[in-house]
């Protein structure tokens, strides 16, 4: 006679009981849950700006070396892998150039303009100093980099089905001080006609902190983000203006890129608001140990 651990059950009853067996066991815990729930962006915009010219990791910081351009092109190259064309790369102001500190030789120019083209980006604004030096060593990193100028810009990109409009803010004299009245209102004068063209409207500047809070005092600029470049205080993505517009300001010296995630549109008119986890989810990706050094950008740098 055969023994059966289960004398009341029958193979159909034994079934039912494993199967529901692995039906509890399974991840419905929060983790779980979350990954099931997590919505996908339309649109992921990366951002980098104030990295000062810093090519290399962090030289100081032992074995928690964050930062380097190598490091970087892995990280932007992996994000846009996943994202199947729903990337936009953007650059700001003082990504080559220090804010104060004496500038290096054209070798490190040249270098610094291969390894950002080579990294694709897709817009970026130079500051006047950035300009400046790239043009003396004639190392221009490519046409998706613009000089910085005296009237706005407008450029319009495509990604996931989206139009998204960058208005290019007009340079300053001063970096430190408030921004003028009339630079003021050109930007909002630039805003209020590229927002019926767009899905999405963007604000790029090197106005720095002081000249960024002159505008988020004005009037509503209409934008739904900021991305700001420039001497200042704080780093990462924070709403203001009620929720109506996020400010972007990249980590110093390039330890880390920005991911903001759009998982939704923000509305329009008064009922236009970030809701972060809703609208939008922001991340900073660290540059750190765990992060491989991409071979092409690490060969160009390595002749410095």
């Amino acid at each position: 006679m055969t023994f059966s651990p289960f004398p009341h059950f029958g193979r159909l009853a034994l079934a039912l009981a494993l199967g529901l067996l692995v039906l509890f066991a399974a991840p419905w815990g929060p983790v779980g849950v979350a990954r099931a729930q997590a919505p996908q962006p339309l649109l992921t915009i990366l951002f980098t700006g104030n990295s000062e010219g810093r090519y290399l990791p962090c030289e100081v910081c032992g074995e928690t070396a964050r930062g380097g351009l190598a490091r970087r092109a892995t990280a932007l190259a992996r994000v846009r892998g996943l994202m199947d064309g729903r990337v936009l790369v953007l650059g700001g102001g003082h990504e080559f150039t220090p804010l104060r500190a004496a500038l290096a030789g054209d070798n490190v120019a040249q270098a610094l303009a291969q390894a950002y083209a080579a990294m694709r980006y897709d817009l970026g604004l130079l500051s006047a100093r950035d300009f400046e030096w790239l043009r003396a060593a004639e190392a221009l990193p490519g046409p998706a980099w613009l000089p910085p100028a005296r009237e706005c810009r407008l450029r319009i990109l495509e990604a996931g089905g989206l139009r998204v409009g960058v208005v290019l803010l007009p340079t300053l004299g001063d970096m430190y001080a408030p921004a003028p009245r009339e630079a003021v209102d050109a930007v909002l004068r630039a805003a209020r006609e590229a927002r019926p063209q767009v899905d999405l409207l963007l604000g790029l500047g090197v106005w720095g902190w002081e000249a960024d809070a002159t505008l988020l005092a004005a009037e509503d600029a209409g934008f739904d983000a900021l991305l700001s470049t420039g001497p200042g205080w704080g780093t990462g993505v924070r709403p203001a203006r009620e929720g109506r517009l996020l400010v972007v300001r990249p980590e110093y010296q390039g330890w880390s890129v920005i991911r903001l995630d759009i998982l939704a549109l923000p509305g329009a008119g008064e009922a236009r608001g970030w809701i972060d986890g809703t609208h939008y989810r922001a991340t900073k990706i660290k540059l750190d140990a765990a992060m491989p050094e991409d071979r092409a950008v690490s060969i160009i740098l390595a002749w410095l």
